[in-house]
């Protein structure tokens, strides 16, 4: 059987490792091998293994978390070097030649490890787990090592030079959205490098992981007819939660049932938000109301939990995963509408979806549903639906399974094209 290796370059646990994940679990063990090669030690790494993947962590940190040296440390300190950063074309020229010097300090010594990793793996095909600008280390990995490689395409891509360099070591490419790819497009990728494959779910196992939801209003101490809304993801600001406490404020004058939780973690970048964030909601009086929850592992069992999600990114969001999981457990959702979302939520159908970044929008579309239990009910219930019939982790599995045979044919036929050239 083939051996694919999926290499995982993120540091923390997030949407890319539990959509790794789902496709791990749903990937045909009778015709693929799957080895996880991850660049930090997860607690997603036991979930792998569980999923019927061997796993490795390989301890690579990411080039912007490494020390800076003292000459590197001086030159950024330099006049000339600040001087340079504050026109446009300066702050392209010093971030180029920074992003440069890391790759040749620290992303080809780590892709030679890998490349060797690799050989001794006999991998027949590496599947890189975020985005060409994310993934230079995997793929420079595989060309060393003569590996076919996928990328699978997971954040809003900006391609500058070595980034366009590496795609031509790159076989195929999935999108996780039609907006994704359509980002690559107007960046001038050939429409046919690429193939787009929603994100999916396995709705059973998710519905299951639900179980004990009724439970979470005590949790927090809360009566059961609190009305509970709830933002989930990871705690940075492109998320929304500002927007989030902004709506609540206006929101709580009217609806006195009204709770609201913060479902993630922050990440040590993040620290100085989160703090701004508690700040914020004593500022706006809501410390009575907002519980901020923090990494949950049992995720499910909280968006079970809810009345309605709310999705608040204020910039584009790739795909919008917990859009699908909500829809697993029919539970209406209040989404911002950019990106990749309306693929997912169809306006007035399974959802709502808002303006990002417009708190009175947010909180307009809240208090109707509030006031309309029936409406959010049926909302829900069409998402549940729709979320079975467009996000279903097996045809998902068969979709990346099916790009695999074709790399591996197309590679496959090139060999044979090679042996049977005459030279002239």
């Amino acid at each position: 059987m083939p051996t694919v290796v999926f290499i995982e370059a993120a540091a923390m646990p997030g949407g890319s490792s539990e959509s790794l994940l789902q496709l791990l679990q749903a990937l045909n063990r009778r015709r693929w091998t799957p080895h996880v090669l991850t660049f930090a030690r997860t607690n997603v790494l036991s979930a792998f293994a569980a999923a019927g993947a061997t796993t490795e962590c390989l301890d690579i940190a990411r080039p912007n978390d490494l020390p800076r040296g003292r000459v590197t440390e001086a030159a950024r300190r330099n006049p000339l070097t600040q001087q340079l950063q504050r026109s446009g074309p300066g702050r392209r020229v010093y971030h180029g030649v920074g992003f440069t010097l890391k790759f040749l300090r620290h992303s080809v010594p780590q892709a030679r490890h890998i490349a060797a990793r690799l050989r001794a793996l006999d991998a027949d095909l590496v599947h890189c787990n975020g985005r060409v600008g994310f993934d230079h280390i995997g793929i420079l990995a595989a060309a060393l090592a003569g590996r076919p490689c996928v990328v699978h395409v997971r954040d809003w891509d900006a391609l500058g030079p070595v980034e366009r360099l590496l795609l031509h070591a790159v076989d195929h490419l999935i999108y996780i959205s039609k907006a994704i790819a359509a980002d690559h497009r107007r960046q001038g990728v050939a429409p046919e490098r690429g193939t787009v494959i929603l994100n999916a779910l396995d709705l059973a196992a998710y519905r299951a992981r639900a179980a004990g939801a009724e439970s979470v209003r005590r949790e927090f101490g809360w009566d059961e007819d609190v009305w509970l809304v709830g933002l989930v993801g990871r705690v940075e600001a492109w998320k929304g939660q500002r927007i989030f406490l902004q709506a609540l404020s206006q929101l709580r004058a009217d609806l006195p049932q009204l709770r609201a939780l913060i479902v993630g973690a922050s990440s040590p970048q993040s620290s100085g938000y989160w703090d701004e964030l508690q700040q914020m909601t004593r500022d706006l009086d809501l410390t009575d109301i907002v519980r901020f929850t923090g990494y949950r592992a049992d995720t499910p069992r909280v968006v079970g939990a809810l009345d309605v999600l709310a999705h608040c990114s204020t910039t584009p969001e790739p795909f919008g995963r917990v859009l699908i999981e909500a829809g697993a457990l029919a539970k209406p959702v209040v989404a911002a509408n950019a990106g990749g979302v309306p693929e997912i939520v169809v306006d007035g159908v399974t959802g709502l979806l808002v303006g990002p970044g417009d708190p009175t929008a947010l909180a307009t579309a809240l208090r109707g549903l509030a006031a309309d239990p029936n409406r959010a009910a049926a909302l829900g219930q069409a998402a549940r639906c729709h979320v079975g019939e467009h996000f279903s982790n097996g045809p998902h599995a068969l979709a990346v399974q099916a790009v695999y045979e074709r790399v591996l044919e197309a590679r496959a036929t090139a060999r044979r094209q090679r042996s049977t050239e005459v030279p002239s």
